[in-house]
C-alpha cells in the first residue's frame, strides 16, 4: 500500500508533559521487542505512514504490517469500549473457556475451510496470513456459545472440578474484599 506524503498530516510525537504519544511509543516498543509481524485492525491504517515513516528516519528494520477488517456487534455497529465491546475478562467472568475464544475469533477472521473445531495447534500449523479474511464480521454471541459449549463438553471431570474450584476461590477472595468486617470469607 502507498500513501502520498501530502495525505499524511503533521504528527505530534511527544506530549507537552514530556510523555510520547502512541505512534511514537508503539515504533519504539515494536524495534525493541524485534517484532517482524504487525497484525491489527483496519482502523490503524492511518497509522501504518507515520510508523512507517519513524522507522525509516531512524534507520530501523520495518515489520511487515498487515490490517484486518473489524468485528462488528450483532446489529452492525462497530465494537467499541461504549459499544458492546468486552475485555478477555468479562467473557471469562460470563463462563467462557480460553479454547472456545480462540476457535470462535480464529473462524471469524480466517478462513479454514469447514473445520468447526480447531485446536491451538491446528491453528498454528494452518495459519496463513494469505488467508486471513477481507470482509468485516459481525459477533454471534449464539455460534459463541455454541462453539464453547463443545470445549465445556470435551473437559475430564478433573479439569472442570478445577475451573469450578477457581471460581469459587475468586468468589471467596472478591466477598472477603468488599466485606473487611468478617474474618473468614463466605462461599
Amino acid at each position: 500500500m502507498a500513501f502520498e506524503n501530502n495525505h499524511i498530516d503533521d504528527t505530534i510525537l511527544i506530549r507537552s508533559d514530556g510523555t510520547p504519544t502512541y505512534i511514537l511509543a508503539s515504533v519504539v516498543d515494536d524495534h525493541d521487542m524485534n517484532i517482524s509481524h504487525i497484525i491489527r485492525g483496519d482502523d490503524h491504517l492511518t497509522n501504518t505512514a507515520k510508523q512507517q515513516i519513524i522507522f525509516e528516519s531512524l534507520n530501523w528494520k520495518i515489520p511487515q504490517m498487515i490490517h484486518i477488517p473489524l468485528i462488528y456487534g450483532p446489529d452492525g455497529s462497530k465494537l467499541s469500549k461504549r459499544h458492546g465491546a468486552l475485555g478477555v475478562d468479562q467473557y471469562e467472568k460470563l463462563g467462557y473457556l480460553p479454547e472456545a475464544l480462540n476457535n470462535y475469533l480464529l473462524k471469524l477472521g480466517f478462513f479454514s475451510g469447514n473445520q468447526e473445531f480447531i485446536s491451538r495447534d491446528e491453528a498454528i500449523e494452518l495459519f496463513d496470513t494469505k488467508n486471513l479474511g477481507k470482509a468485516p464480521a459481525r459477533i454471534d454471541f449464539k455460534k459463541m456459545q455454541s462453539i464453547n459449549n463443545h470445549y465445556i463438553n470435551q473437559l475430564d471431570d478433573n479439569k472442570c472440578l478445577e475451573i469450578i474450584l477457581i471460581k469459587i476461590d475468586k468468589k471467596k477472595s472478591t466477598k472477603f474484599i468488599t466485606n473487611k468486617k468478617k474474618a473468614l470469607p463466605e462461599i
